[in-house]
């Protein structure tokens, strides 16, 4: 992430990615894990905890995820 992010920025971006963190072993369905999986993902690029190619395979699965069991 080029961004230079603001110190407020990236206190609420962890605290985001905590609370996601936290609601992936309890999503009622696939389709929110799926919304949850892919937005922690984009806050991890941002922090620049994942690369651009890591964020390239996420939204790959993202798009690719089944829903069927």
């Amino acid at each position: 992430m080029s961004d230079q992010l603001s110190p407020e920025e990236i206190e609420e971006l962890t605290a985001r990615l905590a609370v996601l963190e936290s609601r992936q072993q309890w999503a009622p369905s696939k389709p929110a894990l799926r919304a949850i999986l892919y937005e922690a993902g984009e806050i991890k690029w941002r922090l620049g905890l994942i690369t651009d190619e890591e964020l390239d395979e996420l939204e790959a699965f993202y798009e690719d995820f089944n829903f069927e069991v």
